[in-house]
């Protein structure tokens, strides 16, 4: 009969502890903010920079969005057709690199 109340103090014991760590933890994770995943289009601002187009001393200019030189071409303000510099005078953007190809591409040559 003894030996019988020392394991049930003992497993009282464990189970006291156990619970006690369990709410504890449930305790400390609730008072921190979810995490959540980044939505596809934030992802997609992430790995699709933009750029922006400028005319330099009569040469065309590419930057990023925050202003830093990306590229400086030899493309002229004078080859460019009349509505891509009316675009370029307002602020001219391309949203992914394929568009920057593309632009150079067509007006390089």
């Amino acid at each position: 009969m003894r030996r019988f109340s020392y394991v049930l103090i003992v497993c009282s014991c464990l189970f006291l502890l156990t619970a006690g760590y369990y709410f504890s933890y449930q305790l400390g994770n609730s008072d921190q903010p979810e995490i959540q995943p980044p939505t596809t289009q934030e992802t997609e601002q992430i790995l699709q920079p933009s750029y922006l187009i400028r005319i330099v001393d009569g040469k065309v200019v590419i930057q990023h969005s925050d202003g830093s030189v990306y590229e400086t071409t030899e493309i002229s303000e004078e080859s460019l057709p009349s509505s891509v510099r009316e675009k370029i005078q307002k602020e001219y953007r391309l949203n992914s690199r394929q568009e920057l190809y593309s632009f150079l591409e067509n007006y390089s040559s």
